[in-house]
């Protein structure tokens, strides 16, 4: 596994991009934005600078085809992400309409009002691990990407007897992740938008 440093954050953004281009989370949170494209790997490459500096950034190349987010709990800092959110803003609101980030802003907080982002702390009450995303661009689907991105980090939790937690809104990957053990513990519905974001625990 390969750590992405800033180098590999256009690559990475490029994969993501489409990757979620039909990804309903994202398409709520892009609704009423008047460039979608532009906007996403605006939003993209702010996250990605954020992460690579607060989380475990990794892949099986460049970035470019492969992409693992991370972090431990333990470990991680809000009060770092929050500066480093703060320093890259910009990137975001750089030669984009002011009104399309209100909307965005928007958006966001009408889904976060109807998804209990602590929900985790029913079921895990000491550390965790928290996979925030998985990749694989559609070349290099059906090669056992995705097993090799994601086995490391759920064989250190494992000997470490760590609970690893993530989310998904894509019906499609829940048999995937239940597969790899992740138990769906709570459904939470987006409306008006009319789909559900899972909330996965593999359990130490």
């Amino acid at each position: 596994m390969n750590r992405i440093e800033m180098a590999g954050i256009s690559a990475a953004v490029k994969l993501l991009a489409t990757c979620f281009t039909d990804d309903e989370l994202i398409g709520a949170q892009l609704e009423g934005v008047s460039d979608k494209e532009s906007f996403l790997k605006s939003v993209l490459e702010m996250q990605l600078r954020v992460f690579v500096k607060t989380m475990d950034v990794l892949s099986l190349d460049d970035g470019g085809d492969t992409l693992f987010v991370g972090y431990e709990q333990a470990r991680f800092s809000s009060l770092k992400s929050l500066y480093y959110s703060l320093i890259y803003s910009g990137t975001l609101t750089r030669g984009v309409p002011k009104d399309d980030v209100k909307v965005f802003g928007s958006n966001g907080r009408k889904i976060a009002s109807q998804f209990k982002q602590d929900w985790y702390k029913k079921y895990v009450s000491k550390n965790f691990y928290y996979i925030k995303i998985t990749a694989v661009g559609p070349s290099q689907r059906g090669q056992g990407n995705f097993r090799r991105l994601i086995e490391p980090t759920l064989a250190s939790c494992g000997s470490r007897s760590l609970p690893v937690i993530l989310e998904t809104n894509s019906t499609a990957n829940r048999a995937i992740y239940e597969h790899f053990g992740f138990v769906c513990k709570e459904t939470f519905s987006i409306q008006p938008n009319g789909f559900d974001i899972y909330c996965y625990v593999r359990a130490s």
